[in-house]
C-alpha cells in the first residue's frame, strides 16, 4: 500500500466527471461541491439520480459545472442474494449510458464519491478512475474486486487508510473540506436558542448523523434517556441533528436543517457528542471546534483523529462517556472556546479550510 499525507487531487486542469449517487445533502456531497468551486473546469460533470432533491441539484449548479441525472439503482433493494443479478445489470446500464457522456465529452478523470458510486465506476472503460473512500459500508471481498478496477484511493482519513490496507491500490489521505469561516461567525447562545425554538434554561446536549447504523446513534440516545432519569432536575435535551427517527419526548428531539444553519446548532449548543467509534471522518466535529463548542468522543475512528490532529475535544472509553458528558454539562459554560482561539482556527484551515490545496 502506498498513501501520502497531503494528497493532491490532480484534477485541477483536468476534464472530470464526478458521480454522485445520494439523492439529498450529506457531509460527502457537501465535500464534493468544495471541492468543485475550487479545482474543477466550468465544463465538467456532475452525475446524480434522477430522484435527487432540488437542493442537492442546486448545490451542484452552484458549483459552475454540469448536472446530469440519470437512473441509480438503490443498493438496499438488491441485498436479497436472488436479486444481485438484477443490481448487476441495473449497475452496468448506467455505467454504461456515463460511458456515453465520457467519449462524447472527452473527459479525462471518473471521480467515485463513495462506495456506492465506485460500484457503478468499476464497470466504465476510462484512462483514470479515482475512489474517494469515505464510508466503510462494503465487505473486503466487494472491495477487493472494485479496488482493481480504479487507478487510485483518496481516503478521508488516516482511520480510513488504515481500514483499507489490505487493498492492493495506491491510497492517499485527504481530509475533506469544510468552510472553516461559515463556524467562526460569533452567534450568542440565547440568539441561536431564540431561531431554533429551544428554551434558554435547557442543557443542549447534541449529535449530528444520518441515521446510519454505524453512526450508532441509538447509543446516544440511551445516554440521553439515562442522564433524563438520573438527574430530572438538570432539564437536560438530548437534539439529535439528522434523520434517525426517534419517539417524540420532552428530553430527546430530532431536527434537519439545511447546512447553513448548522451554525446555529453548535451555537445553541453545550455539548456535542459522538457516539460513533467508526466514523470515517466526521466533518461535524470540524465544524463545531470551529465554532467553540466543547467535543465528548468514544475512542475510535475519525473524531478521535481530529481531536488528537487539533487538540481540543474529550476522547472517553463508551463505558464511561455518559458519566463524563453530565461532569462536562456542570462546568462553567465559560469553557465553551470563545469562539475557537485564533491557532485552534489556523489548524483547522490547516487541514480541513476550503481555501487550502489539499
Amino acid at each position: 500500500m502506498n498513501f501520502d499525507d497531503k494528497s493532491t487531487l490532480n484534477i485541477k486542469n483536468a476534464l472530470s466527471l464526478y458521480i454522485c449517487t445520494s439523492k439529498y445533502i450529506g457531509g460527502a456531497e457537501l465535500s464534493l461541491s468544495l471541492i468543485l468551486k475550487q479545482y474543477s473546469k466550468a465544463s465538467s460533470f456532475v452525475i446524480i439520480p434522477t430522484d435527487a432533491e432540488q437542493s442537492l441539484v442546486q448545490l451542484f449548479r452552484d458549483c459552475n459545472v454540469e448536472v446530469i441525472k440519470l437512473k441509480i439503482p438503490t443498493i438496499k433493494k438488491y441485498l436479497n442474494p436472488f436479486k444481485s443479478w438484477q443490481l448487476y445489470k441495473k449497475l452496468q446500464k448506467v455505467s454504461g449510458e456515463i460511458e456515453v457522456i465520457i467519449e462524447k465529452n472527452a473527459i479525462e478523470i471518473i471521480y467515485a464519491n463513495n462506495d456506492h458510486s465506485a460500484l457503478i465506476s468499476q464497470f466504465i472503460v476510462a484512462k483514470s478512475k479515482i475512489w474517494y473512500k469515505r464510508d466503510l459500508s462494503l465487505p473486503k471481498f466487494i472491495n477487493k474486486f472494485i479496488a482493481k478496477r480504479h487507478n487510485k484511493i483518496i481516503a478521508v482519513s488516516h482511520f480510513v487508510c488504515g481500514k483499507c490496507s489490505y487493498l492492493n491500490i495506491p491510497i492517499s489521505i485527504c481530509y475533506s473540506m469544510v468552510d472553516i469561516d461559515l463556524f467562526t461567525t460569533k452567534i450568542s447562545k440565547h440568539e441561536a436558542r431564540e431561531k431554533l425554538g429551544i428554551e434558554d434554561t435547557c442543557q443542549l446536549v447534541i449529535n449530528v448523523g444520518n441515521g446510519a447504523e454505524w453512526k450508532q446513534q441509538n447509543f446516544f440516545v440511551k445516554i440521553i434517556n439515562e442522564l433524563h432519569s438520573e438527574y430530572p432536575q438538570n432539564n437536560i435535551l438530548g437534539l439529535i441533528v439528522g434523520n434517525l427517527k426517534i419517539p417524540p419526548s420532552n428530553h430527546l428531539k430530532q431536527i434537519t436543517l439545511e447546512y447553513e444553519q448548522m451554525k446555529y446548532i453548535y451555537a445553541a449548543a453545550d455539548i456535542l457528542v459522538n457516539t460513533s467509534n467508526n466514523e470515517p471522518l466526521g466533518r461535524f466535529a470540524v465544524e463545531a471546534i470551529a465554532s467553540g463548542l466543547p467535543i465528548v468522543s468514544v475512542d475510535g475512528g475519525g473524531v478521535e483523529e481530529i481531536i488528537n490532529l487539533i487538540g481540543i475535544g474529550n476522547i472517553i472509553e463508551k463505558a464511561q462517556i455518559k458519566k463524563f458528558t453530565y461532569l462536562k454539562l456542570q462546568e462553567s459554560q465559560t469553557t465553551k472556546l470563545n469562539q475557537a482561539k485564533l491557532i485552534t482556527i489556523n489548524k483547522l484551515k490547516d487541514f480541513f479550510d476550503k481555501t487550502k490545496p489539499q
